[in-house]
This record gives C-alpha cells, structure tokens and sequence, in this order.
C-alpha cells in the first residue's frame, strides 16, 4: 500500500512538473529579418528564449525571441539589458548564435488569490516564488498590465509568473506575453486579497 501511494503521488508531481516547461538549448541556422530558423525547437509556441553570443571569451546576450512555430521563432526585443551599452554588440543575430528557450523559467513568482492557494501552487509545480510584495511595490499597489509583467521580469530576473485566479493557473511569460502551460488548484479558502496575495495586508 505504501509503494502505491508513493508511486501515485510521484504520478501526480509529474504532471504538474510538466506544466512548466523546461530550459532548452538551440542555435540560429538561418536568419531572414526578424525571423530565424533554429536547429532545435525551443519547446511550446509562445515561449520566449535569448540569444546569446561569445564576444572576447564572455558570453552576451543579445536579443529575446519567441518560438511562433517548430524550429522558427521571431526576434521580439533588441534591447535585453534595458539601454545598457553591452545591449548594442553587432549584428544584434547571426547564424551560429546560441539560443536558450525559458531562461530563467526556473525564477517564478506566484500571484494567487489567498495564501492557501499561493503555498498550494508553489507545492504542487515545485517553485519557490518570489515575494510577491516587491512585485506589488513596484506596482504602486496598482494591478499589472502586461508591460508591467516584462518591466520587472527585465529588472529582476523573472523567468515566470504563476497567475492564479478561479481555480486556473496560467504560467505566463512576460517576455513573449503569451500563457505556455496552465494548470489547476482547489482550496477551500475561497477569499481574494486584491490585486494579489501579499504580506502588506
């Protein structure tokens, strides 16, 4: 009986580990515009990775894309470290780049409705949020619009936001701006704290 209910919960971590997706590695082959093809996908469309060059024995990174379909993505943001000089080694993507899908996926932040649900989310998709009181500091208290969400994964290093709401959580990419993965929760709290979860209240 134990092994089957270690088994059955190691099931169930399983699947909601996979609600993530994981950190990839691919290279640029070809380059037309702000379109290039990759010698591997990056994983779901949607997904955001960051190209990255080898300058001088360091490595840079360049520019964002976005995985639009298999092996393609599209260039979304030239300006990864927000006007800082590093930002304008040229050409911004060339064949041979090295690509990283979900950087920093690993770095998330829970935004849910109470703190049953935001401990519950961060158990069952195996995340350490951040504190989601700097997030709302730097908000001013004001709820987030979807330049907010990149603003501060730029600042901050966030990879992810875990957007909970009705029993749905969307894993949210703030750099691509697309949902990647959802998930569910079911608490019996069923009380909001508004804009989300967090200690100043």
């Amino acid at each position: 009986m134990k092994r089957y209910l270690i088994t059955t919960f190691l099931m169930i971590y399983a699947l909601f580990a996979t609600n993530i997706p994981q950190t990839t590695y691919s290279s640029v082959t070809n380059l037309h515009g702000n379109s290039i093809s990759l010698s591997s996908p990056l994983g779901v469309n949607g997904m955001s990775g960051v190209i990255v060059r080898n300058v001088g024995g360091s490595d840079y990174i360049l520019a964002y894309v976005k995985q639009t379909s298999q092996n393609q993505a599209t260039i979304i943001d030239t300006d990864p470290l927000n006007g800082n000089p590093l930002a304008n080694i040229k050409p911004i993507v060339q064949v041979g780049d090295r690509v990283i899908g979900g950087f920093l996926y690993s770095k998330v932040i829970v935004l849910a409705p109470n703190k049953e649900a935001f401990n519950q989310i961060q158990s069952q998709f195996g995340v350490s949020s951040q504190n989601p009181d700097y997030f709302l500091a730097f908000l001013k208290g004001s709820n987030p619009s979807s330049s907010d969400y990149k603003k501060y994964a730029k600042l901050m290093g966030i990879g992810l936001f875990l957007i909970a709401k009705n029993g749905i959580v969307k894993v949210y990419d703030p750099i691509s701006q697309q949902v990647v993965a959802k998930g569910s929760y079911t608490v019996s709290n069923k009380s909001t704290i508004s804009p989300f979860y967090n200690n100043f209240n």
